[in-house]
């Protein structure tokens, strides 16, 4: 029965900070979206007990309960260290950024309840990476940070859930190798190999002991121990089966498949209901604001000593993308990276943090006290710790709100000093504003204010920032050293602004800007520019600004204390402040880390009474190797659309660790080919370099859709691990690979590139790619091997296309893409009469890569042609593969009259010719039976030819007598007894359609040509449905000789018939329905069939069978079509209502276009023998010999040769009537022996035969649920 704990359930919410107006994030505290914040927890005990419901629904826990909790609730001691050891791709922020990790309530900075820890990295000024980004310059000192916790211990619950997900995750990587295996055509028993050691592998892992509550450290529930014991269970049924497999498996698609069905079992493990253990918060914080977050599980970096029991990550380096609180990524389409940091985590019980310590071999970790001077600066006094302006502490913490005086420092206990306080400047600090840049842009805003009435004139601030804060006057900004200015200062008009320049407002504090001048207005400003250049090398400039630094004693200065500090002082700086440090050592391990300063003034004792502070930690390396990273973007296929016209103007932005760069534009392209090496020089990281090579940072590769004017629209991002060679002279080449682009949870396309990390050691780096202009391009080795490819396109027509902006779509025209070579087809006149082209034969002569996986798409877009030269874009369709259309060229036929074609391409050229003849046969011939063309529905009745001879034995024979004998069974045997014992020919009935049935392989009858959906491109918010029409046609590609001068082969498509429409003859024959839906209060329906092709329609409503949902109908309807003007037949299954209107219990599309153009010869099915009369009366409109005629026509064969009329050739191959016929047939109605042999030899090749198909219901309403069968 159902039961659960006692165990703590933790909840999440919004963020911590108190506002009185209404919190942005207050959704997130109903389970809107993923909570940022640890709110509370609650002890909760579920359990089921049978019998009588309580009296009371709700009572008081009575005290035995309590008692027996309390077993439940022994806390221990948990560690949280965390090492950063990058942050980059943040975006432009103006305050410090700084880091906290928290779990639970323990490290947050808001919680005044616990004690205070090191949870926070130092506040640090971001800097420009030159391109696009800002990153945090935290040098060879990397911040860590310590959070004491305490929980109960859970351990074995994590451990077990850690080793399940151990599982999973080989299991998933192994199945993934199987896949690309497959995919790469590997012999069959190299992937049999790899399935075998899979599912050793997979034996082998599900035999490790899952861990058990030890007795004294946990205390287990009763679903503890019911989840051991189903965890066991399921892990020994999967050895089971797994072992099984591994002996009996002869197919490697069924194995795969199974093994599948194993990892869904693993998955359905892999889940703990009872974590009482919070996630991992970690927060970005810029200034007061917290911008981004990222919540990690705690079992996922859980410390245990052991190895198959530790979390995953624990311990480990990993890049981390934070997340931005609330559902502003769904709401506001805001899809941009917040940050990415490469950090450390590990949590583990006080008594093992000795292991965290064991870990850090490649840095010094030193824990140091911190507090900072502060002075400002008064006239003729100079520099002070007194005055008016003085609103901090002389000494403090960086945010100036606790009172840190050096003498006050005593050393925690366990702890002891290791040096002196020592001045320690910030790193940030030693960049400016421009750092990063090599072009800059000064600008300074000139105020006016005037008294109402009055006129206008300098303001109390004449000359400020953006924001207000002072500035000097414009004509005071001086050059910085190793810059020149580009031109002089002018007013910036780019903005809404008057002529003049001037944006006015009624109070400069509130803003609210406005280009035109009101009475009431009382303050305006303008904007002066300024642009200027670097000419000095960036590290010279660097040194420079270190040298400058230590001259200025480690002080930071800025105009106020609330506000951004700089290294340099400035005219406008009235404060100033400088970092100040001491190490500290252990003596004792594991003792609590925090400082309980001591204050001798009454004063200072009241109004800092709770006065506690932490000291930073840091994790100190020597010096940092310099690596050069190459990232070869050679082209992307299948991107979002990110302009109405259907297409994008895409370029690549790539980022690795601090630095980031972007490839050229490409315009109106889904698909582009870049061709472009960007090398990253001289990137600075820290840690061993062999450790690195196992886990090098990512590299992320974001895509976007430049734009004239507004921001660039963001289309996508994927991620990627660099090949890194730590030996320059490392042959080994990086392979191109696809990797997978998504915007959000919206698949984006792909992306083709390559990425190599050298280690700079000195020695030679390999030769830098060819330059084409002054971009690198992908090198030789690299790029893929092109050899010269002919696509042949059978651009057949248009079909079911959906009016674009209000208008039909009448006259489109198609162009076809691939690799940088465009073609286009003529413009159909108007699609309502034929929506066929009339030249549908296109030729491609292009330079294509020889391995399918390197091969560009093809992108087929139509374009309406409309008044006034307009040519939108309607539909596009994007074609990944051009595998399957793959095939040899045409040669020459030999002397023997055989040719050397490819299979490919004889069906090709035999399903062309098929329907040429097909078309001539029904103009001359026309269709049996073929009346004045009306539409008309018939009874299925006994055939009334008989023959007299025949006479009492087809008064018990009928067609059902045949449906029934071909389904087999004994009830249907008793139905059809006579016709069994005559051994009449059976029917074929299939039990799905036609198109999709495997044996015969039938390839939907897309022999002729291929359907391709079209979509509209850019996400239209009215668009209900993706698919707005079809494009009709099919390819052919093939090798071409490499000299031009050589003859090309001949075409591959020949013969193809005339693109006119056809009047043509439907016959639907309607036998039964099969499980439908029931439509009435009774559970049954009364259903009744109409037919609808086009704005034609037949119903058979006065026929409707009560109250049945398996009917038998035995109706044949027929209907003229005009093809491919008409081409879908709808059979529609509707409910009779007396009073409401009919509603449709379900519907099946058939494309008649696909049955009539294809080499199976679709239009009839051919029976098993021929005869003139009686039950198995021929009923085609041509005869056997006609057919095999024209089938060998069609198929290149020679023949039919007829030896009398009992042998005949076909091809190289010889048919005697002697082989099929044994015995002389006794049936009187069998046709002449010419007619037989020939249809005996039409049974041997692939084209349909007679035959009863099954067709699924589908309700259109009912997001296309079956609903029966037809």
């Amino acid at each position: 029965m159902p039961t659960f704990g006692p165990c703590y359930i933790n909840f999440y919410g919004s963020t911590r900070e108190y506002s009185d107006l209404p919190d942005e994030y207050e959704d997130l505290n109903l389970g809107k979206g993923e909570g940022v914040a640890y709110r509370g927890r609650a002890l909760v005990e579920l359990s089921t007990v049978l019998g009588e419901l309580p009296e009371l629904n709700i009572e008081d826990v009575s005290s035995d309960e309590i008692l027996r909790t309390q077993k439940f609730l022994r806390r221990r001691k948990y560690k949280l260290h965390a090492a950063f050891m990058d942050a980059s791709m943040l975006n432009a922020i103006d305050a410090p950024v700084e880091f906290e990790v928290s779990i639970g309530n323990y490290g947050n900075k808001l919680d005044e309840n616990t004690p205070p820890c090191a949870s926070t990295t130092q506040p640090t000024n971001a800097l420009f990476d030159g391109c696009h980004y800002y990153f945090l310059p935290w040098g060879n000192t990397k911040p860590c940070v310590v959070v004491d916790s305490s929980w109960e211990d859970i351990s074995f619950r994590l451990e077990a859930l850690n080793l399940l997900l151990k599982i999973t995750d080989n299991l998933e990587a192994n199945i993934e190798q199987v896949k690309i295996g497959i995919k790469a055509k590997l012999p069959m028993p190299e992937i049999a190999q790899l399935l075998i050691s899979l599912l050793d592998q997979l034996i082998q892992e599900c035999r490790k002991k899952l861990p058990e509550p030890s007795p004294g450290r946990h205390v287990p529930n009763e679903l503890d121990k019911l989840i051991l014991s189903y965890r066991q269970g399921e892990l020994d049924h999967i050895i089971e089966l797994a072992t099984k497999l591994k002996e009996s498996a002869t197919d490697v698609n069924e194995a795969l498949s199974e093994v599948e069905n194993f990892l869904q079992i693993l998955k359905n493990l892999s889940q703990e209901p009872q974590n009482s253990m919070p996630d991992v918060v970690i927060w970005m914080i810029s200034g007061e604001k917290r911008i981004a977050y990222k919540r990690i599980p705690a079992n996922e970096i859980l410390y245990s000593p052991n190895p198959d029991y530790i979390g995953r990550y624990c311990g480990q380096l990993q890049s981390i993308i934070l997340k931005f609180p609330g559902l502003k990524v769904e709401k506001e389409k805001k899809f941009e990276v917040p940050a990415l940091i490469r950090a450390k985590f590990w949590l583990g019980l006080n008594n093992e943090e000795e292991k965290w310590h064991q870990m850090q071999k490649e840095g010094d970790l030193a824990v140091y006290a911190e507090t900072y001077e502060n002075q400002v600066s008064l006239p003729i006094v100079g520099w002070s710790t007194k005055g008016p302006t003085m609103t901090r502490p002389k000494w403090s913490d960086s945010q100036g709100k606790i009172k840190l005086p050096k003498e006050n420092f005593e050393p925690p206990p366990g702890w002891r000093w290791a040096s002196e306080w020592y001045v320690s400047p910030e790193l940030s600090m030693l960049y400016d504003k421009d750092a990063g840049h090599t072009q800059f842009l000064e600008d300074v805003y000139e105020n006016q204010s005037r008294l109402p009435g009055g006129h206008w004139g300098e303001a109390t601030r004449p000359w400020t920032d953006v924001k207000g804060d002072p500035l000097p006057p414009r004509s005071d900004i001086t050059l910085p050293e190793g810059w020149e200015w580009e031109d002089d200062w002018q007013v910036d008009l780019s903005r809404a602004v008057d002529e003049e320049g001037f944006e006015y407002c009624v109070e400069q504090t509130i803003g609210g800007y406005g280009a035109v001048e009101k009475r009431y207005h009382l303050c305006r400003r303008r904007r002066w520019v300024r642009s200027r250049k670097m000419l000095e090398d960036m590290k010279k400039k660097k040194k420079k600004e270190k040298m400058v630094q230590a001259a200025t004693e480690g002080w930071e200065y800025a105009p106020l204390f609330n506000m951004k500090f700089h290294a340099i002082e400035r005219t406008m700086d009235l404060v100033r402040r400088r970092r100040w440090h001491r190490k500290m050592v252990a003596e004792k391990p594991g003792a609590d880390c925090f400082f309980s300063l001591q204050f001798e003034d009454e004063d200072d004792k009241e109004e800092y009474a709770a006065a506690m502070t932490a000291p930073r930690m840091f994790l100190t390396f020597d010096k940092p190797f310099k690596y050069q990273l190459r990232a070869y973007i050679y082209q992307a296929r299948d991107l979002l659309a990110g302009d109405e016209s259907g297409l994008s103007d895409p370029y690549a932005r790539c980022c690795f660790s601090t630095q980031s760069m972007v490839t050229e534009k490409i315009h109106k392209s889904l698909c582009p080919t870049w061709d472009q090496t960007l090398i990253f020089e001289e990137i600075e990281i820290f840690g061993d370099p062999r450790i690195l090579e196992q886990q090098p940072p990512e590299v992320i590769v974001e895509i976007f859709d430049y734009d004239t004017f507004g921001c660039n629209e963001f289309l996508g991002r994927t991620k990627a691990q660099p090949m890194v060679k730590l030996d320059p002279s490392d042959a080994r080449m990086p392979v191109l690979q696809w990797y997978d682009i998504k915007r959000g949870n919206e698949a984006g396309g792909e992306l083709l590139a390559a990425f190599e990390l050298f280690l700079v050691t000195g020695s030679d780096l390999p030769f830098l790619p060819p330059k084409k202009g002054d971009l690198f391009l992908v090198p030789n080795g690299i790029r893929p091997v092109m050899q010269r490819t002919g696509i042949e396109v059978l651009c057949w027509g248009v079909r079911n296309m959906k009016k674009f902006q209000l208008a039909s779509v009448t006259s489109p025209s198609i162009e076809f893409e691939c690799g940088g070579h465009v073609l286009e087809t003529k413009v159909i006149k108007n699609t309502k009469k034929n929506p066929n082209f009339d030249e549908p034969l296109l030729f491609l002569d292009v330079m294509l890569p020889k391995e399918e996986l390197y091969m560009p798409p093809v992108n087929i877009r139509v374009r309406d042609h409309r008044q006034f030269g307009r040519k939108p874009t309607v539909g596009i369709h994007i074609l990944k593969s051009l595998e399957e259309f793959r095939c040899d060229p045409v040669r020459i036929q030999d002397a023997d009259g055989s040719d050397g074609q490819d299979t490919n391409v004889k069906q090709t050229t035999a399903a062309v010719a098929a329907v040429v003849s097909g078309l001539e046969k029904l103009q001359s011939t026309g269709i049996v039976g073929n009346g004045p063309g009306g539409e008309h529905v018939i009874d299925m009745p006994v055939d009334t030819v008989k023959d007299e001879v025949d006479l009492v034995q087809d008064e018990d024979i009928d067609w059902w007598s045949k449906y029934y004998a071909s389904l087999g069974g004994k009830e249907n045997n008793k139905k059809c007894q006579k016709y069994l014992e005559k051994g009449f020919d059976k029917v074929k009935v299939y039990r799905k359609e036609l198109e999709k049935t495997e044996d015969e392989n039938f390839k939907e009858f897309s022999d002729f040509c291929h359907k391709f959906a079209l979509q509209r491109g850019k996400d239209e918010e009215d668009e209900e449905c993706d698919v707005v029409g079809e494009f009709k046609g099919s390819f052919r590609v093939y090798p071409l000789p490499p000299d031009p001068n050589e003859k090309i082969p001949d075409k591959v498509f020949q013969n193809i018939p005339p693109s006119a429409p056809e009047d043509c003859i439907v016959r639907v024959y309607v036998v039964r329905g099969i499980g439908f839906q029931p439509n009435d209060s009774s559970g049954l329906a009364d259903p009744y069939i109409e037919i609808q092709i086009g704005k034609k329609k037949i119903s058979d409503r006065d026929n409707y069978i009560p109250n049945s949902i398996e009917p038998v109908f035995g109706k044949m309807f027929e209907i003229n079509t005009l093809l491919p003007v008409h081409k879908d037949l709808i059979v529609r299954v509707k409910d009779y209502d007396i009073i409401s209107s009919d509603d449709v219990i379900g519907e099946t599309v058939i494309d008649l276009e696909n049955r009539y153009l294809s080499k199976h010869r679709a239009t009839c099915g051919i029976p098993l023998t021929y005869c003139t009369s009686g039950i198995n009366q021929w009923r085609d409109s041509q005869k056997p010999k006609e057919i095999l005629e024209e089938y060998c026509r069609k198929n290149h064969l020679s023949g039919p040769l007829f030896y009398g009329n009992n042998s005949v050739k076909v091809g190289n191959k010889t048919y005697n009537l002697s082989d099929y016929e044994t015995n002389k047939p006794s049936d009187p109605n069998i046709g002449p022996a010419d007619e037989r042999l020939a249809l005996f030899v039409l049974n041997t090749f692939n084209i349909v035969k007679e035959h009863v198909e099954t067709r699924p219901l589908f309700n259109p309403i009912q997001a296309r649920n079956r609903t029966g069968q037809a």
